[in-house]
């Protein structure tokens, strides 16, 4: 079996980091949006260099979002890796 994220090979600091998150989530009923959605958010913009991020549910979101920030229409020309 080929894992698409095998969480076993992430170093320890980082696997223990992420269990305590998901615990913080799950103990605290937020599943969508919450305390831990606004601290990745204010992290990976950190990261990123950026003012602002904002999490989306998936990937298919973030697109279409970014392609409506960029008032991208039917017929216009979009470059991008496969």
């Amino acid at each position: 079996m080929i894992l698409m994220n095998d969480f076993k090979a992430e170093p320890l600091e980082l696997r223990e980091a992420m269990l305590l998150a998901v615990s913080r989530v799950l103990e605290s009923g937020w599943y969508v949006l919450g305390k831990e959605v606004k601290h990745f958010e204010e992290q990976w913009s950190a990261v990123c260099g950026v003012d602002h991020g904002i999490g989306v549910g998936n990937g298919m979101d973030a697109l279409e979002i970014a392609i409506r920030a960029l008032n991208i229409r039917a017929g216009d020309e979009v470059i991008t890796t496969s």
